[in-house]
This record gives C-alpha cells, structure tokens and sequence, in this order.
C-alpha cells in the first residue's frame, strides 16, 4: 500500500468522505462500516485511542490475539470500541485501494483477504456487544448474606426433643440480644458464648446442667448444607463482579465455611465478629463495600432478613429480601448475558 491508499483512508476514516466504489466482495462489509462511522461518539476521534485500535486491528487481521486484551469494563472502553471501528475502517478502504490498483498481479486472493477483514469485524462486534451490556448492567458487585440464602441449618427440635426439652428453648437462650449481640461483634468468642448458653439453660430454663450440657453439644456438632443453586448462581456472578459474603457471625464462621467446602468461594468475606459491628448497623454495608472497592449505591445487596434488607436500601444499595432461589436468580439475571461476551 502506498501513501495515497493511506490517505484516501484517513479522509474516509476521519473526515467523513464517501468511498463509492469498493470491491465488490467487500461491499457489505464496507456498507456496515461507513454507517457505524456515522454514529460514533467523536466524529474527530482520538488520535491516541486511534494508534491503539489499530495495533489491535492489525493483530486480528494476523488472526493473532491482541497484545493487551481488550477490556469491556474500563472506562475508555466505549471509546475504544468506536476507534476499532474507524481503524478497520481505515484498513479496508487501504485495502480495496491496493486490490484496485494490484488487479492480481502479486497473486492475492480477495475472498481470502477480506475473511480476515470478517474475521476481525466479528470480534469487534462482540466487544462492542460485551461493552454495552457492561454500561446497561445496573450493579458492580454482590453483597450476600450466607445463613438463609447460602447455607441452612437443620432444626434444632430433634436434639432438644432427645433432650427432653421443649421446643424453642435453646434458641431463646442462644439468640437472647444481651447473648447474640456479644459474639456476633467479637466481644466474646464463640465458646465463651456456648459456654453462658449453658449457664442460662440451667438457669432461666431450669435445666440441669448436665442436659444443658448436652443440649449445647448437640447443637454445636450440627453442620449446615450448602445451597448448591444458591452456590452455583453466586459462582456465575463472581465471573463478572466481585462478589462478598456479609454475615452476622461468631468467630466460627471461617472454620465452618472451610468444613463445607466454601472457604474459597467469595472473594471477600465480611464477618461481624471481625469488624465490630453487625447489620443492620450501617457500617457494615460501608465496610463491606469498601472491601469490594464498589460504591454502595453500585452494589446488589442479597439478605433473607427483611430489616438488613431495609438498613442496605437506606445504606444507599440495590437490595433484595431473599425468600427463595427464585429472588436470587432473577436479582443476579443481568450478569448472565455478559458471561457470553469475551474480552478476546
């Protein structure tokens, strides 16, 4: 290619001159491409971005990934897809010049160049697709609570029943304000806080303290089963945003989180006990938003109890009462799309 191919290209490209009379076989894609030109954000374009989008044209035309992958989540991206526009653009206008003035005499094969132009084209499109999905999605990170919507615990009937004790009689001892509270702030550990369940059984409940005793132990060698649709949908979403398990929790919740497989699974875990501080305090939708690096106002907050539910609305987040895998699949919809794009 010579420098009038390369000008004439520039003046398509950038000022917006017709191209009449293209190769025929390259007609409809070249049709396609001037029309896009039309509707790009910056008709002037940038010179910068230009030099960029035309490394990485060049790379797809070599059916080469490009040598930075093309990024659907940064904030130049919508630029930048409109600057691969004009860079193939340019290329081809380029091209069908030389295929005019070559007429077959260095032996190329037009069908064989232009899929590469088709080639290329393609792969633009679907980063174009991918970056307006991105722009459309209406959440940047998920914040889910864990008991209730990621794991649940079996009854606790059957032990207080083989214990000969009535129904309901462990949890009002165990979840009483003045006991919760302590341990899901990390004033008192997790045994500590077992240990005066036991004494307020033997008390306030007029158990002895040998049934307390067992009463306690049984509870405590329950395990939770993990929600494998719950598990499966957060692990679809983590393939997009950040996602943060925020729960209310004593300073178990680690050790039990490894027992079920799951200690890997977030990306960032946000326990009570650790921080201080436990919904619906305030803080700890800041902490907990903080931690993904989201603003709160961009997060999805996912909780099974309605008043967290309420204090994250008023935080300044997406929030949605979680009463069934139904609430979580639809909250977590938008994303899905997006795992059908590609960055390259």
């Amino acid at each position: 290619m010579n420098s009038d191919h390369l000008l004439l290209a520039e003046r398509v490209a950038f000022d917006g001159q017709p191209y009449p009379d293209p190769v025929p076989k390259s007609r409809l894609l070249l049709d396609a491409l001037l029309k896009q030109l039309k509707q790009l954000r910056s008709a002037d374009g940038d010179r910068t971005a230009f030099e960029a989008a035309l490394a990485t044209i060049d790379q797809l035309l070599r059916y080469e990934p490009p040598a930075t992958a093309l990024d659907a989540e940064s904030e130049d991206a919508a630029l930048f897809a409109d600057e691969l526009i004009r860079a193939l653009t340019y290329r081809l206008v380029a091209a069908n010049e030389f295929f005019k003035e070559d007429r077959g005499i260095s032996g190329f094969d037009i069908g064989f160049e232009l899929d590469r132009f088709d080639h290329a084209y393609d792969l633009v499109k679907q980063f174009q697709r991918t970056v307006r999905a991105y722009a459309s999605r209406p959440f940047d990170a998920v914040l889910c609570d864990i008991d209730g919507v990621l794991r649940h615990w079996p009854s606790v009937e059957p032990i207080e029943r083989a214990n000969g004790v009535a129904p309901g009689t462990l949890y009002a001892a165990a979840f009483a304000p003045h006991r919760l509270l302590p341990v899901i702030t990390g004033q008192v550990t997790d045994a500590r806080w077992r240990t005066f369940v036991i004494e307020d059984l033997a008390g306030s409940a007029q158990l002895t303290a040998e049934t307390a005793r067992a009463l306690v132990a049984d509870w405590s060698a329950l395990r939770p089963t993990a929600d494998e649709n719950a598990v499966a949908l957060l692990e679809l979403a983590r393939e997009v945003v950040p996602v943060a398990l925020v729960s209310n929790a004593t300073d178990r919740l680690e050790a039990d989180l490894t027992d079920a497989g799951l200690g890997n699974f977030t990306d960032n875990l946000v326990n009570s006990s650790r921080i201080g501080f436990a919904k619906p305090d305030p803080r700890v939708f800041a902490y907990a938003a903080e931690r993904v690096g989201v603003p709160a106002r961009r997060c999805l907050f996912v909780d099974d109890t309605e008043g967290h539910v309420e204090a994250a609305r008023a935080a300044g987040m997406r929030a949605v009462h979680f009463r069934e895998i139904a609430d979580l699949d639809e909250a977590l919809r938008p994303l899905f799309p997006l795992l059908r794009g590609s960055s390259y």
